[in-house]
Protein backbone atom coordinates (compact mmCIF):
# COMPACT_ATOMS: atom_id res chain seq x y z
CA UNK A 1 0.00 0.00 0.00
CA UNK A 2 1.52 3.48 -1.22
CA UNK A 3 1.23 6.31 1.60
CA UNK A 4 -1.17 8.13 -0.42
CA UNK A 5 -3.69 4.85 0.00
CA UNK A 6 -3.13 4.55 3.78
CA UNK A 7 -4.04 8.25 3.99
CA UNK A 8 -6.85 7.80 1.90
CA UNK A 9 -7.93 4.36 3.94
CA UNK A 10 -7.04 6.55 7.22
CA UNK A 11 -9.15 8.86 6.53
CA UNK A 12 -12.20 6.91 5.34
CA UNK A 13 -12.26 5.46 8.88
CA UNK A 14 -11.70 9.27 10.81
CA UNK A 15 -14.73 10.21 8.65
CA UNK A 16 -16.85 7.34 9.49
CA UNK A 17 -16.05 7.61 13.39
CA UNK A 18 -16.65 11.10 13.74
CA UNK A 19 -19.86 10.65 11.48
CA UNK A 20 -21.17 8.16 13.85
CA UNK A 21 -19.87 9.99 16.98
CA UNK A 22 -22.32 12.67 16.74
CA UNK A 23 -25.19 11.23 16.92
CA UNK A 24 -23.10 9.51 20.34
CA UNK A 25 -22.21 13.02 21.80
CA UNK A 26 -26.08 14.60 20.97
CA UNK A 27 -27.84 11.59 23.23
CA UNK A 28 -25.44 12.08 25.97
CA UNK A 29 -25.96 15.26 26.38
CA UNK A 30 -29.67 15.46 25.33
CA UNK A 31 -30.47 14.91 29.16
CA UNK A 32 -29.08 18.37 29.60
CA UNK A 33 -31.59 19.75 26.78
CA UNK A 34 -33.39 22.22 29.27
CA UNK A 35 -29.87 23.78 29.69
CA UNK A 36 -29.89 24.34 26.01
CA UNK A 37 -33.83 25.38 25.91
CA UNK A 38 -32.53 28.48 27.92
CA UNK A 39 -29.76 29.19 25.90
CA UNK A 40 -32.12 29.55 22.78
CA UNK A 41 -34.61 31.16 24.63
CA UNK A 42 -32.04 33.91 25.43
CA UNK A 43 -31.06 33.86 21.74
CA UNK A 44 -34.75 34.60 20.65
CA UNK A 45 -34.04 38.51 21.60
CA UNK A 46 -31.43 38.86 18.77
CA UNK A 47 -34.19 38.23 16.20
CA UNK A 48 -36.49 39.97 18.42
CA UNK A 49 -33.86 43.32 17.80
CA UNK A 50 -33.44 42.12 13.88
CA UNK A 51 -36.74 42.47 12.70
CA UNK A 52 -38.09 44.97 15.01
CA UNK A 53 -35.13 47.83 14.83
CA UNK A 54 -32.17 46.23 13.08
CA UNK A 55 -33.61 45.80 9.76
CA UNK A 56 -36.58 48.52 9.52
CA UNK A 57 -34.02 51.27 10.87
CA UNK A 58 -30.41 51.36 9.45
CA UNK A 59 -28.70 49.90 5.86
CA UNK A 60 -27.85 46.59 4.85
CA UNK A 61 -24.45 46.94 4.95
CA UNK A 62 -24.67 47.68 9.05
CA UNK A 63 -27.42 44.74 9.56
CA UNK A 64 -25.50 42.14 7.87
CA UNK A 65 -23.03 42.45 10.44
CA UNK A 66 -26.08 42.32 12.59
CA UNK A 67 -27.45 38.97 10.55
CA UNK A 68 -23.48 37.36 11.33
CA UNK A 69 -23.45 37.90 14.57
CA UNK A 70 -27.23 36.57 15.09
CA UNK A 71 -25.77 33.48 13.43
CA UNK A 72 -22.70 33.28 15.37
CA UNK A 73 -24.79 32.74 18.60
CA UNK A 74 -26.76 29.52 16.74
CA UNK A 75 -23.34 28.23 15.36
CA UNK A 76 -22.11 28.45 19.21
CA UNK A 77 -25.65 27.32 20.63
CA UNK A 78 -25.26 23.54 18.38
CA UNK A 79 -21.29 23.53 18.47
CA UNK A 80 -21.96 23.31 22.51
CA UNK A 81 -25.03 20.54 22.18
CA UNK A 82 -22.14 18.75 20.33
CA UNK A 83 -19.70 19.40 23.39
CA UNK A 84 -17.87 21.01 21.04
CA UNK A 85 -17.18 23.61 23.81
CA UNK A 86 -14.02 25.80 22.49
CA UNK A 87 -15.65 26.25 18.78
CA UNK A 88 -18.73 27.20 20.78
CA UNK A 89 -16.94 29.90 22.72
CA UNK A 90 -15.13 31.16 19.61
CA UNK A 91 -18.30 31.66 17.85
CA UNK A 92 -19.44 33.40 21.00
CA UNK A 93 -16.80 35.88 20.80
CA UNK A 94 -17.29 36.63 17.23
CA UNK A 95 -20.94 37.36 17.97
CA UNK A 96 -19.78 40.08 20.07
CA UNK A 97 -17.49 41.35 17.56
CA UNK A 98 -20.11 41.44 14.96
CA UNK A 99 -22.46 43.20 17.37
CA UNK A 100 -19.78 46.34 17.85
CA UNK A 101 -19.00 46.51 13.93
CA UNK A 102 -22.79 46.91 13.52
CA UNK A 103 -22.84 49.51 15.68
CA UNK A 104 -20.44 51.65 15.13
CA UNK A 105 -20.60 51.63 11.42
CA UNK A 106 -24.23 52.42 12.27
CA UNK A 107 -22.18 55.71 13.46
CA UNK A 108 -19.51 55.59 10.42
CA UNK A 109 -20.89 55.06 6.67
CA UNK A 110 -17.62 56.47 5.31
CA UNK A 111 -15.25 53.94 7.90
CA UNK A 112 -18.31 51.32 6.20
CA UNK A 113 -17.40 52.05 2.59
CA UNK A 114 -13.81 51.84 3.04
CA UNK A 115 -13.88 48.44 5.57
CA UNK A 116 -16.48 47.48 2.25
CA UNK A 117 -13.52 48.18 -0.65
CA UNK A 118 -10.63 46.56 2.30
CA UNK A 119 -9.23 50.12 3.49
CA UNK A 120 -10.40 49.95 6.69
CA UNK A 121 -9.92 47.91 10.23
CA UNK A 122 -10.80 48.84 13.84
CA UNK A 123 -9.40 47.22 16.68
CA UNK A 124 -12.22 45.41 19.43
CA UNK A 125 -10.53 47.58 22.30
CA UNK A 126 -10.39 50.63 19.86
CA UNK A 127 -15.27 49.94 19.40
CA UNK A 128 -15.24 49.21 23.30
CA UNK A 129 -13.50 53.16 23.78
CA UNK A 130 -15.74 54.27 21.18
CA UNK A 131 -19.03 53.13 22.73
CA UNK A 132 -17.71 53.93 26.12
CA UNK A 133 -17.78 57.69 25.19
CA UNK A 134 -20.51 57.58 22.87
CA UNK A 135 -23.08 59.95 24.02
CA UNK A 136 -25.87 57.89 24.48
CA UNK A 137 -24.02 56.04 27.34
CA UNK A 138 -22.04 58.38 28.99
CA UNK A 139 -24.34 59.33 31.05
CA UNK A 140 -25.87 56.06 32.41
CA UNK A 141 -24.54 54.10 34.84
CA UNK A 142 -21.30 52.06 33.47
CA UNK A 143 -23.30 48.25 34.18
CA UNK A 144 -26.70 49.90 32.22
CA UNK A 145 -24.70 50.07 29.12
CA UNK A 146 -23.48 46.65 28.89
CA UNK A 147 -19.79 47.57 28.09
CA UNK A 148 -18.30 46.29 31.67
CA UNK A 149 -19.66 42.83 30.71
CA UNK A 150 -18.92 42.47 27.32
CA UNK A 151 -14.96 43.83 27.66
CA UNK A 152 -14.84 41.40 30.61
CA UNK A 153 -16.52 38.61 28.27
CA UNK A 154 -14.54 39.12 25.50
CA UNK A 155 -11.27 39.13 27.45
CA UNK A 156 -12.59 35.37 28.63
CA UNK A 157 -13.87 34.32 25.44
CA UNK A 158 -10.02 35.40 23.94
CA UNK A 159 -8.78 32.74 26.41
CA UNK A 160 -10.74 30.06 24.51
CA UNK A 161 -9.74 31.50 21.01
CA UNK A 162 -5.75 31.89 22.05
CA UNK A 163 -6.28 28.54 24.22
CA UNK A 164 -4.03 30.43 26.57
CA UNK A 165 -6.30 28.91 29.29
CA UNK A 166 -5.97 24.93 30.64
CA UNK A 167 -10.01 25.58 31.44
CA UNK A 168 -10.30 26.19 27.45
CA UNK A 169 -8.54 22.72 26.23
CA UNK A 170 -10.57 20.34 24.26
CA UNK A 171 -7.88 17.88 24.55
CA UNK A 172 -7.17 15.63 27.54
CA UNK A 173 -4.11 16.46 29.74
CA UNK A 174 -2.66 17.76 26.20
CA UNK A 175 -2.60 14.35 25.09
CA UNK A 176 -5.58 12.75 23.83
CA UNK A 177 -7.06 14.25 20.84
CA UNK A 178 -10.96 14.99 21.37
CA UNK A 179 -13.38 16.78 18.79
CA UNK A 180 -15.78 16.96 21.32
CA UNK A 181 -16.43 16.74 25.42
CA UNK A 182 -19.86 15.55 27.74
CA UNK A 183 -18.77 16.58 30.71
CA UNK A 184 -21.16 18.66 32.67
CA UNK A 185 -18.83 21.42 34.04
CA UNK A 186 -17.87 22.12 30.30
CA UNK A 187 -21.69 22.96 30.10
CA UNK A 188 -21.98 25.17 32.73
CA UNK A 189 -18.89 26.79 31.81
CA UNK A 190 -20.11 27.63 28.35
CA UNK A 191 -23.77 28.14 29.49
CA UNK A 192 -22.05 31.19 31.83
CA UNK A 193 -19.90 32.80 29.52
CA UNK A 194 -23.32 32.67 27.01
CA UNK A 195 -25.48 34.28 29.11
CA UNK A 196 -23.17 36.91 30.22
CA UNK A 197 -22.52 37.81 26.50
CA UNK A 198 -26.11 37.76 25.53
CA UNK A 199 -26.87 40.06 28.66
CA UNK A 200 -24.21 42.93 28.05
CA UNK A 201 -25.21 42.73 24.62
CA UNK A 202 -28.70 43.55 24.84
CA UNK A 203 -27.82 46.31 27.53
CA UNK A 204 -25.66 47.55 24.72
CA UNK A 205 -28.60 47.58 22.04
CA UNK A 206 -30.88 48.85 24.56
CA UNK A 207 -28.48 52.29 25.04
CA UNK A 208 -28.09 52.71 21.50
CA UNK A 209 -31.32 52.49 20.72
CA UNK A 210 -33.70 53.26 23.91
CA UNK A 211 -35.94 56.05 22.14
CA UNK A 212 -37.42 53.15 20.07
CA UNK A 213 -38.61 51.25 22.89
CA UNK A 214 -39.91 53.80 25.03
CA UNK A 215 -43.72 53.74 25.62
CA UNK A 216 -45.50 51.04 24.28
CA UNK A 217 -43.27 50.62 21.15
CA UNK A 218 -42.16 47.12 20.17
CA UNK A 219 -44.09 45.24 23.04
CA UNK A 220 -42.62 41.61 21.80
CA UNK A 221 -39.33 43.06 21.75
CA UNK A 222 -39.70 44.46 25.18
CA UNK A 223 -41.08 41.18 26.53
CA UNK A 224 -38.39 39.07 25.27
CA UNK A 225 -35.89 41.48 26.71
CA UNK A 226 -37.41 40.07 30.10
CA UNK A 227 -35.90 36.88 29.21
CA UNK A 228 -32.34 38.09 29.80
CA UNK A 229 -32.15 41.11 31.99
CA UNK A 230 -32.13 40.79 35.32
CA UNK A 231 -35.23 42.55 37.22
CA UNK A 232 -32.76 44.35 39.28
CA UNK A 233 -31.95 46.72 36.26
CA UNK A 234 -35.54 47.65 35.26
CA UNK A 235 -35.58 50.59 37.77
CA UNK A 236 -32.31 52.29 35.64
CA UNK A 237 -33.66 51.60 32.61
CA UNK A 238 -36.60 52.92 33.23
CA UNK A 239 -35.04 56.03 35.02
CA UNK A 240 -32.17 56.19 32.36
CA UNK A 241 -33.55 55.64 29.23
CA UNK A 242 -37.45 55.93 29.86
CA UNK A 243 -37.88 51.65 29.03
CA UNK A 244 -39.96 49.17 30.55
CA UNK A 245 -39.33 45.83 30.11
CA UNK A 246 -42.34 43.84 29.79
CA UNK A 247 -42.42 40.92 31.86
Amino acid sequence: MSLLDEIAANYANFSKDWHAAVSTRISALSVHDPRFLESYTRLTTFQAWRSGVIEPTIGDGCAAFFVEAQNDALVSHVHAALGAWRTALKSLRSCIENILLCLYFKDHPVELSLWESGHFRIAVSARIEYFRGHPRLRALPEPLSGIPLIQQEYSNLSQAVHSSSKDFRMTTDGKALALWKTDIKDLGIWATHERRTVQGLNLLLISIFGEQLSGTAHTALRSSLGLVIPKDQDADLRKFLNVKIKR
